[in-house]
């Protein structure tokens, strides 16, 4: 079975202890990882939910607005999980390619509602 807990992952030349290192864009990219990986998310929900309709064009249309719906109901947690990690507004802001205030605005009611450290929602320089 593959752990997926990141204390049980061995990386030659990597220190599990220095995971925020890991470098990322800093802004959505848009490329052939991405599609390649959405492609596969399409078909799969389309096999699920109307495998007869494979290749129908209202069917990828289906599968492509509910797994934007997905991705914008799970959003907010994603926000909340960055924040908890202590990442900046201006950091979550560039991801989302929107202001660091227009994210926080955003996003402070779900955060407000979950989340107990009042810092992570209003924090007073980030």
């Amino acid at each position: 079975m593959i752990s997926h807990d990141p204390a049980e992952i061995r990386i030659p030349g990597f220190d599990i202890l220095d995971w925020h290192s890991i470098t990322h864009a800093d802004r959505p990219l848009v490329d052939d990882h991405s599609a390649a990986v959405l492609q596969d998310a399409i078909v799969e929900l389309t096999l699920l939910r109307s495998p007869a309709a494979l290749g129908d064009g209202l069917a990828d249309l289906h599968a492509m607005a509910s797994l934007l719906a997905q991705i914008n109901a799970w959003l907010p947690i994603a926000v909340a999980t960055a924040r908890s990690q202590r990442h900046s507004w201006a950091e979550i802001a560039s991801q989302l390619e929107i202001a660091p205030a227009t994210a926080r605005r955003r996003h402070r009611d779900y955060l407000t509602s979950t989340c107990p450290d009042r810092a992570l929602v209003d924090p007073p320089s980030s």
